[in-house]
């Protein structure tokens, strides 16, 4: 299995393309997501998903909902502070061996990241998280 980045629409390609993975700065992620769901593509975004819009994220939810195609926020949750601690507290010598987990991560809402995550906040990428201004 392979992959490559191209800059032309995945309309105009000449081998079948069934999804997207979206790595471009968040500026441009509600546009290339309604773009590749609008070519019948299944949308891998990575985060920050959206910028809000002037309705907020209400045009961007309702392309998504209109499709019959899977949208799925890539999430990394390697640095995240919950799985530091997690990982401190298996190390102790008191917890016993691991032979397995499964987790499962439910939020009522946005996730905020926390202060050290945050990188400068505009509309482009850089280093970190970014997100914007509050």
């Amino acid at each position: 299995m392979s992959s490559s980045a191209h800059s032309t629409p995945p309309s105009s390609r000449r081998w079948p393309v069934n999804v997207i993975d979206i790595c471009t700065p968040p500026s441009s992620h509600a546009e290339y997501s309604a773009s590749g769901i609008g070519h019948g593509l299944h949308v891998l975004c990575e985060k920050p998903v959206f910028l809000p819009g002037e309705d907020g994220y209400a045009s961007q939810l309702r392309v998504i909902r209109a499709s019959d195609r899977v949208f799925y926020p890539c999430h990394v949750y390697k640095y995240a502070p919950v799985l530091a601690a997690m990982k401190e507290r298996i190390a102790a010598p008191a917890f016993g061996e691991v032979v397995g987990a499964h987790f499962r991560t439910l939020r009522a809402g946005h996730a905020n990241p926390p202060a050290v995550w945050t990188a400068p906040t505009r509309p482009t990428s850089g280093r970190g998280t970014t997100r914007p201004e509050r």
